[in-house]
Formats: structure tokens, sequence, C-alpha cells
């Protein structure tokens, strides 16, 4: 688990990926905590915030699957 913070937009830098928060989560203090296959994201009083899958390289941002894209 490693202390992170959110940018303006609600993402996180995780060994060097960025990962989507979310925008209710911008410029906050969170903690990110990496596994093998996902990525967990809570707030400092442990609440769930999001699970998002691990990127092993820098690439697309990894976006929240809850928020629609545009078409």
């Amino acid at each position: 688990w490693a202390h992170v913070r959110s940018d303006k937009r609600g993402y996180i830098q995780l060994d060097g990926v960025s990962y989507c928060a979310g925008p209710a989560w911008h410029s906050r203090d969170l903690l990110a905590g990496a596994r093998a296959r996902t990525v967990e994201i809570v707030d400092m009083h442990g609440r769930h915030v999001a699970s998002l899958p691990r990127s092993w390289k820098q690439g697309e941002l990894v976006r929240n699957p809850d928020v629609a894209t545009p078409s």
C-alpha cells in the first residue's frame, strides 16, 4: 500500500502509471494497493474508492469503468 495524492482530475500515479480514482476524489490523499492483477484505491478512512485492472507498462490511462465514455 502506498500513500498517493490525486490530481485535479482525480487520477493517481502508482509505479509510474496513471489510474482513475474518479473526479469526486480530486486533490485528495488516498491509499493505493497494487496486487498482481488489480489496483485497489481506498480513502484515508478505509472506504473503497475503485478497483481497476493493473497496468504493467506505460500506455493508455486506466480509466474508471463506472464512467461512460462519450460516443
